[in-house]
């Protein structure tokens, strides 16, 4: 069974993702093909070529003809030629312009333009499978018969971008990329996406993230060049393009503009990135019993994505997780947090609370409305700047009206009846987004976050002796000792801090070069180091340091000195073989130790490039804590005022 996919969509010719079943044996050969008994004697005999059958292939006596759109028409065009490679065709130019050709050892059609073949359509021996009807239809197979020659059917149409549609699709091969362009937006063309077969690179507009209050923008454009090949549609798996801010959801083969935030966690006092979709989910879960178009119209779903219950939105029936399972009206539930839900493989449902945090990165609740919301749309001239690239619409939901309100479902409920969603409305002022209850059985919008890995963790690679710091991305040598695994590099990881007053870690005479470029990292006071920590707490103590490892107390110093000769010689060992006044060490074990100097409590910084101080997490009195120093060729455990600013290593748990 052969199924027919496009491959790219052109400037000029816009083929919609077909379901074609053309039955037959495996035989690419084109005659053997109009064999079957399918083909008509003249062009006139043709079916009507029309939106639904956009992608079919006929037969006139033994010469295809494949059913396209182009100059807004849909109309048959012919094959002209038929080689075993693309290589072996004529030279595309401009007598051979809009001509189409197949490659038949490898099932796909070319197109001829800017003189250039352009694959276009493939036949593909795989029939992807599909997790449920889309837009109510299923797509139909024909069965071959016992002579192994099928009849020809052209199927289901698919379409793939609509004009006026926010989100285009994209169907992949198991072996071949995938090019395809979403369709026009707010009345503005997508961007061209082009690609050859002799290897040039795809085009498309660059696409930028926001983290300070400008505007994310995104190519409309998708390459498949930087997602797997071995992805096709149906199969439960998603790519996120970071360069070009595009998430392809393979199960129905959508795809989606994203954006990037910086929001700021109080708490831990950190800075971090969350990436959203920037379009609503159009995802046909449960087909049309639990997910649906605004009035019924597929046309709609384009525009404005589709609408879900809370139930749907949380995936209750348990199609792709357990993480929502049973979470519906009528009752309470207890999740499994991040719920996947509905959303692509990858990426979660939010929480009321990454609503918020979303809304307070963008300036807080009373201006969040204006800068999320889309620049048309809305009613009543309550259009927004989306400042961020969001363009959150006003598709209200389900039964509803257009152009006056978004809501957004959230993962996290509110009692038996209710549970909670991002409310944009006119009625409560055209800048305000806020985080409120709605009833579980109303239908309204999904838009999903990237599932991320734990700002709060690290990862060790041993092969290559490095760190990963995933608070802040931070990437540390680290080196083995005897029994011992230490950070190679001084700790530069910054803790935000609440208040400018707050100030609990420093550059080298607060120029970030003595951090980054010397790898003095940063100095900390002995109560950032502890991460407010006090001596006889949990031990070992993690403190300011990467999940995983902690700050060593004042045997595991002892430890290294002793490992690498004693305490005597110990500091000639450690220290690095260059940047040192004086006497360079031989850093004989790879630790590297750097001169940073210190910062005095008066916030005067000293002795850079003449020794080296670091925190233990064992304190002497309250006003003091212990340290070891480097300097000639020593190594001293002593103790000094902990509101001095010292270096920071890491011991692995």
């Amino acid at each position: 069974m052969r199924k027919l996919r496009v491959c790219f969509s052109f400037v000029f010719v816009a083929v919609v993702v077909a379901g074609l079943a053309a039955c037959g044996d495996d035989d690419s050969d084109l005659s053997s093909r109009a064999d079957s008994g399918d083909a008509v004697l003249s062009f006139d005999d043709l079916t009507n070529c029309t939106a639904k059958k956009a992608g079919a292939l006929e037969f006139v006596k033994d010469t295809p003809y494949v059913c396209v759109e182009s100059d807004d028409k849909f109309k048959w065009e012919k094959v002209s030629q038929t080689e075993d490679e693309p290589e072996d065709f004529k030279v595309c130019n401009q007598k051979r312009e809009g001509q189409y050709a197949l490659a038949s050892n490898e099932d796909v059609f070319y197109v001829c333009s800017d003189e250039e073949w352009i694959p276009l359509i493939q036949f593909d021996d795989e029939v992807s499978s599909s997790s449920g009807k889309e837009n109510g239809s299923s797509s139909s197979k024909s069965k071959s018969s016992d002579s192994g020659k099928g009849k020809r059917s052209s199927g289901k149409v698919s379409s793939s971008s609509d004009k006026g549609s926010s989100s285009g699709k994209v169907t992949s091969s198991n072996s071949k990329d995938v090019s395809s362009s979403s369709g026009k937006e707010n009345g503005s063309s997508s961007s061209k996406s082009k690609s050859s077969n002799s290897g040039k690179d795809t085009e498309s507009s660059s696409s930028v993230s926001s983290s300070s209050g400008k505007k994310a923008s995104s190519s409309s454009a998708v390459s498949s060049t930087s997602t797997p090949s071995s992805f096709s549609t149906g199969m439960d798996e998603s790519a996120y393009d970071s360069h070009k801010n595009l998430l392809t959801d393979y199960r129905d083969g959508h795809v989606y503009k994203t954006i990037t935030i910086e929001v700021y966690d109080e708490e831990r006092s950190i800075r971090y990135s969350e990436v959203w979709m920037a379009q609503n989910l159009n995802y046909a879960y449960l087909a049309d019993t639990a997910s649906f178009c605004f009035d019924d119209q597929p046309a709609k779903c384009d525009e404005y994505g589709r609408y879900y219950i809370w139930a749907a939105a949380m995936d209750s029936a348990g199609v792709w997780t357990r993480d929502g399972a049973d979470c519906g009206k009528d009752k309470f539930c207890s999740p499994t947090y991040p719920v996947r839900g509905v959303c692509p493989k990858g990426w979660h449902l939010p929480r009321d609370t990454e609503w918020k945090t979303l809304v307070t990165a963008v300036g807080g609740d009373s201006v969040a409305g204006t800068l999320l919301k889309s620049t048309s749309g809305w009613d009543g001239g309550g259009n927004g700047t989306d400042a961020y690239g969001f363009s959150a619409l006003p598709s209200g939901g389900y039964g509803g009206s257009l152009g006056g309100e978004a809501l957004i479902w959230s993962s996290t409920e509110g009692g038996a009846w209710k549970a909670y969603h991002l409310n944009i409305s006119l009625s409560y002022g055209d800048a305000y987004a806020r985080v409120i209850q709605t009833h579980k059985g109303d239908a309204i919008s999904v838009r999903c976050i990237k599932d991320y890995v734990s700002i709060d963790s690290s990862l060790y690679d041993a092969p290559r002796n490095t760190l990963t710091d995933y608070r802040d991305g931070n990437v540390y040598r680290t080196v083995t000792i005897g029994s011992q695994i230490w950070m190679a590099e001084n700790l530069n990881y910054a803790r935000t801090p609440r208040n400018e007053n707050d100030s609990t870690s420093w550059c080298y005479r607060n120029d970030p070069v003595f951090c980054d470029k010397y790898k003095y990292g940063r100095l900390y006071k002995w109560s950032t180091a502890m991460n407010n920590g006090v001596s006889g707490s949990k031990t070992p103590v993690r403190g300011v340091c990467p999940k995983g490892w902690h700050l060593p107390d004042t045997t595991e110093w002892k430890t290294l000195c002793n490992t690498v000769g004693g305490a005597s010689i110990a500091g000639k060992k450690l220290k690095s073989a260059s940047g040192w006044l004086g006497a360079n060490g031989t850093d004989e074990y790879s630790f590297t130790a750097r001169p940073a100097g210190y910062r005095s409590y008066g916030g005067d910084y000293n002795r850079d490039a003449e020794v080296a101080y670091f925190w233990s997490s064992i304190e002497y009195d309250y006003s003091k804590a212990y340290h070891l120093s480097l300097e000639g060729a020593v190594a001293d455990l002593s103790r000094s005022l902990s509101n001095y600013g010292y270096s920071v290593r890491c011991l692995k748990d």
